[in-house]
């Protein structure tokens, strides 16, 4: 039995988010990708603590298929995943289009051993600048004949911008979901109203970063020569964290959880124990609201490149000098 099927209540407090299942993940990772036995401990975790939701996609490696192998004879949660399109002719036709999609769906529902997608998101959703009505077409024909739950996008490297953009084809119907970067560095879509916009129109808003891949957790002496100037703002979350007498965890999570607008929370785990530690955070209270307003001040000119770990690669390869 689908969860999906029996409520709409399709997102916990807590998304799962299940990257580190299939591939060694994340800058603070020092154990590397767990084996099937480590998953399954992760994922009963989970379970057991009333997470119902876990996002996934095709490019987060073995993951779709160890989602798949473990919840095969168990009754199946609200699973998250994705589509990229693949756009490698000057324009697409409808007909090429619906062929990507359902080779997309057909990948998808072999490998999670499911007969629905019981969400699917855009992974590429700029692509709805040039297939806007098409994609928006195609998604919901596969809604209404039962191949997916429900639909969204998954907004990337330059998350104001692309909502921006993209504001007008989102407010059909068929796009309940929309997943955002948002942490205590990362509060661009809280500065220019886009996350209130979210809000106001109704959308379902899963928000990942909140601890920016582990970074906010390193300690300044050990950061890599690339990411060097993530000092001074690592201190500064330490002093904030100190007034609201918080441990880092602590204070990053409640500042996502508790941010209006927000659904649900994506965090990523590499052990059992931290799928627990993080379930422990829902006991967590609200930050003050002074403290929000001194994240707001002291955080409004955190480099782009330092809350985009899209970019930290790039930087890398372009600063090697430094490294």
């Amino acid at each position: 039995m689908d969860y999906f099927a029996k409520s709409d209540v399709y997102f916990s407090p807590i998304t799962l988010g299940t990257v580190q299942l299939g591939l060694p993940y994340g800058i603070a990772n020092s154990s590397g990708q767990p084996d099937m036995e480590s998953s399954r401990l992760i994922l009963d975790a989970a379970i057991a603590g009333g997470i119902t939701s876990f996002d996934t996609a095709p490019s987060y490696g073995s993951s779709e298929l160890v989602l798949g192998h473990y919840f095969s004879s168990k009754q199946k949660p609200f699973i998250i995943s994705k589509w990229s399109l693949h756009d490698e002719k000057p324009r697409l036709t409808m007909n090429e289009l619906r062929k990507q999609l359902d080779e997309v769906l057909k990948e998808r529902a072999a490998r999670l051993e499911v007969s629905r997608i019981p969400a699917l998101l855009l992974h590429t959703p700029l692509m709805l600048k040039e297939y806007g009505a098409e994609t928006t077409q195609l998604l919901r024909e596969s809604v209404q004949d039962g191949r997916i739950g429900k639909v969204g996008v998954s907004l990337g490297v330059h998350v104001d911008h692309e909502l921006d953009e993209l504001w007008e084809t989102l407010q059909d119907e068929i796009y309940e979901i929309v997943q955002i970067p948002l942490n205590v560095w990362d509060q661009r879509l809280i500065r220019t109203g886009g996350l209130e916009r979210l809000r106001d129109s109704g959308k379902q808003v899963l928000a990942r970063s909140a601890y920016l891949q582990g970074l906010l957790f390193m300690d300044e002496e050990k950061l890599p020569d690339h990411l060097a100037s993530a000092a001074p703002w690592l201190r500064m979350l330490h002093r904030l964290a100190e007034i609201e007498s918080m441990t880092i965890a602590e204070f990053a999570f409640s500042y996502v959880r508790y941010t209006t607008g927000v659904t649900s929370v994506l965090i990523g785990a590499e052990t059992e124990g931290q799928v627990r530690e993080n379930l422990r955070l829902l006991n967590v209270r609200p930050l003050h609201e002074e403290t929000r307003e001194l994240i707001r001040q002291q955080f409004a000119n955190v480099p782009e490149y330092l809350i985009t770990p899209a970019l930290w690669n790039v930087w890398n390869k372009h600063e090697g000098q430094r490294s």
